[in-house]
């Protein structure tokens, strides 16, 4: 049997219908707004952090930093030091994270190159040529061999259209020499990465480095490929009691890809819970708008409530009857929003991300949920005060109103 109460509150909202329709508008905009936001930063972060993922088996291990004064006065300072790691810190690192492997690179942030007629700039990267396969993996043609050899990036292969056996011009302002590469490899794009930049770099063996750019055994970081994840935390650990021993001096900075993809994670949820919150100034509007209309509601039915009162309805019922009300008008203007924030979600994720690769997996579409009952709690919220206001109502002065 149809409860009489919530028949009576249907009937209140179809009397008012645009009054209740409008209310109900402001609840759909603000699920659209939170759920859309929410789908957003799911997806923003889902895909960033499958870019890296590829590298996240790895540590970082560059020159550290030197301080001075009280790190709680304005005298305290942090200086780079510009070292380079030598090949006997090279080989204290190696043991110290055995049976994992350890990997001593050599880079030049930004190379002079040309090839054919275009001149441009490119990270170019030297590595044991045994250690190539543990950073990368190839497209196309084979791992660097010889001493010219260079594997190429798939999006630096493109800019340039390079192909197997392309000619790379490889120039050292600061000997003022130049030196031919020959492509013997294209990789495959990697995007984003820890440590190196593989799609939009040159990669040589570390012979051919040290010997163009007088760089022997001075390399500029160590990269650590951990063959279990979960010994990432450990080998840190490790390797900061063994490397970090005095005191105010950071020899050696450790940095770890799981480091990364949980400050990303945060930063990424923080923005979403930002932006969540300005799209939830719309819910705060729409529940001053849905507040006003129960209150409305209540003294325009002043004398049903006094007739209701008289012959034996309890203030529980009469509360009940009010928050129908508001739940109605949540409920509406909520599963409309959310319905809308579906396709609201996927043309903002699309022009935010590039792609919908994560956008129905249930991280994602669960915001939709979430925008829905954040909706309906708001109404429910909204609706209790006049409720409450409406059971408690003297019936004889209910009856006497006009």
């Amino acid at each position: 049997m149809t409860d009489i109460f919530f028949s009576l509150s249907v009937r209140s909202v179809r009397r008012h219908f645009l009054r209740s329709f409008l209310s109900a508008i402001g609840i759909m905009i603000g699920v659209l707004a939170i759920a859309s936001i929410g789908m957003m930063g799911t997806n923003m972060t889902e895909y960033i952090i499958s870019e890296l993922s590829g590298g996240a088996n790895a540590i970082l291990i560059v020159p550290g930093y030197t301080s001075g004064g009280d790190m709680t006065s304005m005298s305290y300072s942090m200086t780079f030091s510009g070292d380079m790691i030598t090949e006997s810190q090279f080989r204290d690192i190696s043991r110290a994270v055995a049976p994992h492997t350890a990997i001593p690179i050599y880079e030049k942030g930004s190379a002079p190159i040309k090839v054919g007629k275009k001149d441009g700039r490119a990270p170019l990267y030297g590595l044991p040529s045994d250690d190539v396969p543990l950073i990368l993996t190839l497209e196309r043609g084979s791992f660097v061999k010889g001493s010219n050899g260079a594997v190429v990036g798939n999006t630096l292969a493109k800019d340039y259209d390079l192909t197997i056996g392309s000619r790379i011009l490889v120039e050292n302002p600061d000997t003022e020499s130049t030196a031919t590469l020959r492509v013997v490899g294209i990789a495959k794009t990697v995007g984003m990465s820890f440590g190196v930049q593989v799609d939009s770099s040159i990669i040589v063996d570390e012979k051919w480095f040290s010997d163009f750019y007088h760089r022997k055994n001075e390399y500029d970081y160590v990269e650590v490929r951990v063959s279990d994840i979960n010994a990432i935390t450990n080998l840190e650990e490790i390797l900061d009691k063994r490397l970090n021993k005095k005191k105010n001096v950071t020899d050696f900075i450790i940095i770890s890809s799981k480091q990364i993809l949980e400050s990303i994670t945060i930063s990424m949820n923080m923005m979403t819970s930002f932006l969540s919150a300005i799209g939830g100034i719309s819910l705060l509007v729409a529940a001053i708008s849905i507040f006003n209309v129960m209150m409305m509601s209540v003294t325009e039915r002043i004398n049903e409530i006094g007739i209701l009162r008289s012959i034996g309805t309890k203030k529980r019922e009469i509360l009940r009857m009010f928050l129908y009300e508001s739940i109605i008008l949540g409920v509406i203007g909520s599963v409309i929003g959310g319905f809308l924030s579906f396709f609201g979600g996927m043309a903002l994720v699309y022009g935010m991300v590039g792609n919908l690769d994560y956008f129905l997996t249930p991280a994602s579409l669960i915001n939709i949920v979430y925008g829905i009952l954040i909706g309906i709690i708001v109404c429910i919220l909204s609706g209790m005060y006049p409720a409450w206001k409406a059971a408690n109502m003297d019936p004889i002065t209910a009856l006497r109103a006009e």
